[in-house]
């Protein structure tokens, strides 16, 4: 089929629409952004680790979590003897 011979048709949304999926957004960055306050309030006042040793080990986090996600993505995703029967997310 080409693209002539279908009409495409334009969904509009409404304000109040495109708000309601927008909020989600709002909602986790608010959350996330009080939690890394908290963390970085913690480390620098409580424990009294310098901004730089606190940037520094959260960069060698998220370092290690960009190869460590991925890695433990594929290893869950797999194909194992018993997936027929358990299914591939099993119990243990």
């Amino acid at each position: 089929m080409n693209q002539t011979d279908v009409e495409l048709e334009e969904t509009i949304y409404s304000g109040l629409n495109i708000l309601s999926f927008s909020m989600y957004q709002i909602v986790w960055t608010i959350t996330i952004s009080a939690l890394n306050l908290t963390y970085f309030f913690f480390y620098h006042t409580v424990v009294g680790l310098e901004p730089i040793y606190i940037f520094l080990a959260m960069a060698i986090f998220t370092a290690w979590d960009s190869i460590n996600e991925p890695l433990i993505g594929f290893l869950v995703d797999r194909n194992f003897k018993w997936t027929k029967k358990w299914g591939t997310y099993c119990h243990f």
